[in-house]
């Protein structure tokens, strides 16, 4: 247009840039969105590795408190998932604000450093042989002979108890078969399909590594050292090779140790020479069984560098054998032990085939408080040709299996292990024939014994009558409560359509169940023990369990709805309310004293050099000018440091992104009564759409689902928003350090500020007040197995005493609302999940009450009586603690 006015020219010049510049608009929000969303799934990677490092230091803790026997290979494990995790922190935290962070990668490379000079120490099996008597094991060689071995050893060499003549296969008799057989690469490939939570993945892998390990021959060194170990016990003993018999028991690595691994393995009795090698191959294959790696994994442990020792000693041909708890498992309000006997060998006990003798003995005094004998119909003998199944002559079923004068030898027993390990122990023994050599009294294994959640607690069964006893009786070998349908199990076999939630009921008790317990909400059988395998793995789960139940199987349906209340061994019809909300306290048992010895032993000076690594906290103050990664000197530090400024940098970003010219703000304060500076980051579908820019939103613009139950507990009340009542020497407690009433005189400073990252069924929320911090995540939708929310607290401003009761305070509460619950030190997590979204947000908007009610709370719990009333308090609907006078 050459000859047109110059207005018109500029006019048609503007018509022609302005698409273009809506278009570089919104590509400029759409990168600006996209990088948000990239920045904020960094964001979420450091904080799931935060709260993994927290886990990790948690068990440090409580390790090196309790003074617990932990081996080196766990100690790795430990290690290379800190490392892993605190790198990844830094990675996501380089992402999230775009800049290197040299200095705390060099920090890191420096600890890892560190740790690796006393962990990684030449192969513990290069100098260690493949064989090794019993009269050389101590607790001291469990990495290299495992718990049961170690442990017998223990017993035999240091204590001077009564056992049987043998030796242990060590960790190098099992690496040397694996290598010898090429079987290392087999077995990673065979692990790599498993996948927790699908027990058909389980099986899968344990039959093509079973079938593996047994169809690989025996390296002829190993088989000769193990030959002329079987010789020389013989020799000991006094009888030709081929007159001897051995139980070949399975020892692997961590097994008889904070875990039980109870019934997990496989046990060979009776064996000949000649069947020495197959049967250890068939006990070294059970460390891959289905049950085995379900228990594993369920217990969140790594598949990796597992190991199979055995402790081969020699059979004693009992008249009786049985098990002995040196305390009672869940307490009688004394220092009780608990006793189980059969005629025979002692697998029927364990494995609840029969029912045995029941003794309870008062251990300080050797008073017998309860006698109850039981019908011993079956018992399990030893013959020339192996094991058989006998009916008990009907003279001896009637008859106690232990005098007054074996009792009280069990009785010194139970307190010399207990004076030498610090704690209860699970005992097996057996009183030999008088024919034996000896006649004695001998013991075959003592490990730590599993309590369970409900070691101290006072009884908490029903104390209604409103649903209908159709059954009662049998023994409590977890109490508790448990409501659900029944399923009725001829076989472990079947139990994998068990559902979700679901009440198991079996004929016999079997460890093989263990496949199945995430699912169970409690367990009921025919026959079994309290001192059996099943029961030891169910307290360890805390699920209620009743044993021993005689008609279960004929007088409950499949489907039927019940109560089982295993406190008072009653099972109900329909559902109570109490059950569906059951109270399962995690306390623990009374902490391990070591010996000297296990002070000074490598895994404890490892553990320490782990624990001065990683738990130290010396960055404090966010304030203070050495808040900066050249001060950090732990793997504690830079998780305090890469949290504290992981939230400033999300907020400077959402921040920057909400500046942008017509663009619709990410990061929005959210106006309400919520007594927190609260600001909202929207990932869409979260708050109701507006035509106009804002910083701020209403209460009622908020669309997310999650965040709208959350705030109807969080909102507070008019008559509530006044100072909190003040407990004073609490206060003097904290005082500088921790501000009564509202937080609007901090609310500029960034360790108060809160922050909602919600979509429409998505909710991430982040309350930091003060020196404590809550952090809940959550899914609320119409997909029930996908709904959840997690929910963790820590910290607090008062001395560890008080923040730790407040945490535990929480943990009665959230136990109350049906949260699976952990808790360690003043740190509190718990998951509630797969129910429907009604729920969900009814237990929110309990959660965001639950964010108010504990704020300053930690100065308030002044004894211990405080940490029930702080719970009872919350169910009154009070909006804070206020503690009795």
């Amino acid at each position: 247009m050459p000859d047109a006015p110059l207005h018109k020219i500029i006019a048609a010049s503007i018509k022609q840039l302005l698409p273009a510049h809506k278009r570089k608009q919104a590509a400029d929000e759409a990168d600006r969105a996209t990088s948000f969303r990239a920045r904020y799934q960094a964001f979420l990677q450091l904080l799931e590795s935060n709260t993994e490092l927290l886990g990790i230091i948690s068990e440090l803790e409580t390790r090196h408190a309790g003074g617990e026997l932990v081996g080196m290979a766990h100690l790795k494990q430990l290690s290379t998932r800190a490392m892993f995790h605190a790198l990844r922190m830094i990675a996501s935290f380089e992402a999230l604000c775009g800049k290197a962070q040299p200095e705390l990668r060099n920090t890191i490379d420096s600890i890892r450093d560190r740790l690796q000079q006393v962990l990684v120490q030449p192969d513990p099996t290069a100098d260690v042989p493949l064989i090794l008597p019993l009269d050389q094991l101590h607790r001291e060689l469990v990495d290299i002979a495992g718990g049961k071995a170690a442990n017998l050893g223990e017993l035999r060499s240091r204590l001077g108890l009564p056992t049987p003549d043998g030796f242990a296969v060590t960790v190098a008799g099992f690496h040397h078969f694996i290598q010898e057989n090429g079987l290392a690469d087999v077995i990673r490939l065979c692990i790599s399909v498993v996948q927790p939570g699908d027990p058909a993945t389980y099986a899968e892998a344990s039959r093509s590594i079973q079938d593996a390990i047994l169809e690989a021959p025996m390296p002829p060194a190993l088989e000769a050292a193990m030959l002329e170990a079987f010789d020389a016990c013989a020799a000991r003993s006094g009888l030709a090779p081929d007159a001897l018999r051995l139980a070949v028991r399975s020892s692997a690595l961590g097994e008889d140790g904070e875990l039980s691994h109870a019934g997990q393995y496989l046990s060979e009795l009776h064996v000949p020479r000649q069947e020495l090698c197959p049967a250890w191959k068939r006990v070294a294959a059970s460390l891959y069984s289905p049950q085995a790696l379900g228990y594993l994994l369920q217990h969140g442990l790594s598949l990796d560098g597992l190991a199979m020792c055995t402790a081969c000693v020699r059979m004693v041909e009992a008249k009786a054998s049985g098990v002995m708890y040196t305390r009672h498992p869940w307490g009688l309000g004394r220092r009780a032990m608990y006793v189980n006997a059969v005629w025979g060998l002692g697998a029927f006990a364990v494995e609840g085939r029969v029912e045995p003798d029941v003794y309870i003995m008062d251990v300080d005094s050797g008073q017998l408080l309860q006698r109850r004998i039981g019908s011993k119909d079956a018992m399990l003998t030893a013959c020339k040709d192996g094991l058989t199944e006998q009916q008990t002559p009907a003279a001896w079923r009637g008859l106690p299996c232990l005098d007054d004068e074996a009792l009280q030898a069990l009785r010194r027993a139970a307190l010399a292990l207990e004076a030498h390990y610090g704690q209860p122990q699970d005992v097996e023994w057996a009183v030999a024939h008088s024919s034996d050599s000896s006649g004695a009294l001998y013991f075959l294994q003592s490990r730590p014994l599993a309590l369970g959640k409900h070691s101290t607690a006072d009884f908490a069964g029903l104390t209604d009558e409103a649903l209908p006893v159709l059954l009662e009786g049998g023994d409590t070998a977890c109490p508790g409560l448990a409501a659900g349908p029944v399923f009725l199990s001829l076989s472990p076999d079947d139990a994998d359509t068990l559902p979700e939630g679901a009440v198991l009921v079996a004929r016999h008790s079997s460890p093989a169940y263990t496949v199945v317990f995430p699912r169970v909400a409690g367990v009921i059988t025919e026959h079994g023990s309290v001192t059996g395998h099943m029961a030891s793995v169910s307290r360890e789960f805390g699920i209620p369990t009743l044993v021993g139940v005689p008609g279960a199987m004929q007088g409950l349906s499949m489907g039927q709805e019940i109560t089982l209340d295993a406190w008072s061994r009653r099972i109900h019809a329909g559902l109570h309310p109490a059950a569906l909300e059951a109270q399962r306290q995690a306390r623990g048992s009374c902490p391990i004293v070591p010996a000297d010895a296990v002070l000074l032993s490598p895994p404890r000076a490892a553990l320490q050099t782990l624990r001065r690594e990683l738990v130290p906290l010396t960055l404090t103050d966010p304030k203070s000018p050495d808040f900066t990664p050249e001060h950090c000197r732990t793997v504690h530090d830079i998780m305090r440091y890469l949290h504290e400024k992981s939230y400033g940098e999300m907020f400077v970003i959402s921040d920057h992104v909400s500046k942008g010219k017509g663009q619709e703000g990410f990061a929005l304060r959210l106006e309400g009564a919520t007594g927190l500076d609260l600001h909202i980051i929207d990932l869409g579908g979260g708050l109701v759409e507006s035509p106009h820019r804002r910083r701020a939103v209403p209460v009622e613009d908020v669309a997310s689902r999650p965040f709208k139950a959350l705030l109807r507990g969080l909102i507070l009340d008019p008559k509530t928003q006044g100072p909190r009542p003040v407990h004073l020497k609490g206060f003097f407690a904290v005082l500088g350090e921790q501000m009564v009433g509202e937080h609007h005189l901090q609310k500029e400073r960034f360790g108060d500020r809160s922050y909602a990252i919600i979509s429409d069924k998505y909710l991430n929320f982040s309350s930091r007040v003060g020196y404590h911090y809550g952090v809940l995540d959550c899914y609320c939708g119409q997909t029930v197995n996908k709904n959840y929310i997690t929910f963790s607290f820590k910290g607090g401003a008062a001395d560890e005493a008080r923040r730790t009761r407040r945490a535990r305070g929480i943990a009665l509460i959230l136990e109350r609302l049906g949260f699976v619950v952990e808790t360690v030190s003043d740190r509190v997590s718990g998951r509630f999940q797969k129910y429907d979204a009604a729920k969900i947000e009814e237990v929110l908007a309990e959660m965001g009450r639950l964010l108010q009610y504990t704020r300053q709370a930690d100065m308030l719990m002044t004894g211990e009586a405080s940490v029930q009333a702080m719970a009872d308090c919350f169910f009154t609907g009070k909006c804070y603690f206020e503690p009795s006078p």
